[in-house]
C-alpha cells in the first residue's frame, strides 16, 4: 500500500511467501519505476499549490466519482472501526470506513507542512499504551509548538484508536507504524503483505481500481500502466480520513499513490503487522 516511505509494496512474490525480505526490500530508498507520471523514473519536486489540487486535468470526471461510497464486489464497507474486524473473516478485499473531515483538519496540516520537513516518523506501537508511543515517535518530528495545537490531540486521538482497531484484526499486542508525507507509489500494484491499513489525512488519497476496472491481464503482463484501467472514469480514490484496510495476495485490490499526492502535500499513514517492522531493521543491520 513505500519505498521508505510511500503508501504500498511493489514486489509481486508467490502467495505462499509469508512476510519476509522479499516483502520488505520495496522499503528501502531507491528511484520510482519508469512512468508517464515520473519521467525518467525521478521522482517529481513537491511543490506548494496556491490552492488545492486534484487530479481534474488529468482524470476529470474520476476524480469526481468518489463523491459516492466506494462499493463493489469485494469491497466491505464498514458502518465503524470495530466493524472492520467483520471484514478480517470475510473474503473481501477491501475494507473501508468512510468518515468525514474534522473541521481545522486543512488548517493544521498546511501549517505542519510548511513549517516542518516531515519526511516521515515510524515505530512500533503498542496496544497497551498505543498514545503514548505515538507521542514518542511524533515527538522528534513535530515541534512543541505544533504538538500543543488543539488539533494535535484531534488527530492524535485518531490515530491511537486506529492502531488499536488494527492490533484487534491482526490479533496482535503490537503494530508497525509510518506516518508523513514522502509517497511514491507511482506504479499499480497489490500488496503482499497479510493485511495493511492506510489513511490519508490531509491531500488526495489512494487511487482504487475496484473489480470490472482493472485489467488483470495487463497488470500482469505490461508495464504501462494506462493498459492497467479499463475505464478510467470508473477510478475511485479514497477521502482525507476515510480508512482502508486492503488484503493482500493476488487477488488483491489494485492501487497507487494518485499523480496529485506526488506533487502536492499530502500526509498518509500506514500499519502494518510487527514483523514488517522488525524485518526492515534486520536489513539495515545487515548491510
Amino acid at each position: 500500500a513505500s519505498d521508505a516511505n510511500s503508501d504500498e509494496t511493489h514486489q509481486t512474490p508467490p502467495a505462499s511467501q509469508s512476510i519476509n525480505a522479499a516483502h520488505t526490500s520495496s522499503m528501502k530508498k531507491r528511484k520510482p519505476r519508469k512512468t508517464s507520471a515520473s519521467p525518467g523514473g525521478k521522482r517529481r519536486k513537491k511543490k506548494q499549490p496556491q490552492k488545492d489540487e486534484t487530479d481534474a486535468k488529468r482524470r476529470p470526471k474520476a476524480s469526481l466519482s468518489n463523491a459516492r461510497l466506494i462499493s463493489g464486489a469485494g469491497i466491505f464497507n464498514a458502518g465503524g472501526l470495530s466493524k472492520l474486524n467483520e471484514f478480517a473473516n470475510s473474503t473481501d478485499h477491501l475494507g473501508i470506513v468512510h468518515r468525514g473531515t474534522p473541521a481545522g483538519s486543512k488548517t493544521y496540516f498546511r501549517k505542519l507542512l510548511e513549517k516542518v520537513d516531515f519526511d516521515e516518523a515510524q515505530g512500533i506501537v503498542c496496544k497497551s499504551h498505543a498514545k503514548d508511543d505515538l507521542q514518542s515517535i511524533l515527538a522528534a518530528k513535530i515541534p512543541k509548538k505544533l504538538r500543543g495545537h488543539d488539533f494535535y490531540e484531534t488527530w492524535l486521538s485518531d490515530m491511537t484508536e486506529v492502531c488499536k482497531t488494527f492490533c484487534d484484526v491482526l490479533k496482535s499486542k503490537a503494530v508497525s507504524f509510518w506516518v508523513g508525507s514522502d509517497r511514491g507509489c507511482v506504479r499499480y500494484h497489490v500488496d503482499w503483505v497479510p493485511f495493511r491499513m492506510l489513511v490519508t489525512y490531509h491531500g488526495k488519497g489512494t487511487e482504487l481500481l475496484p473489480d470490472g476496472v482493472a485489467d488483470r491481464k495487463a497488470f500482469l503482463d505490461s508495464n504501462n500502466d494506462n493498459q492497467v484501467v479499463e475505464d478510467p472514469n470508473a477510478v475511485k480514490f479514497m477521502r482525507p480520513w476515510d480508512i482502508a484496510l486492503f488484503r493482500g495476495g493476488p487477488d488483491g485490490v489494485v492501487h497507487r499513490t494518485p499523480d496529485s499526492a506526488l506533487d502536492a502535500p499530502t500526509i498518509l499513514m500506514r500499519l502494518d503487522h510487527k514483523e514488517f517492522l522488525d524485518a526492515i531493521l534486520e536489513q539495515e543491520d545487515a548491510a
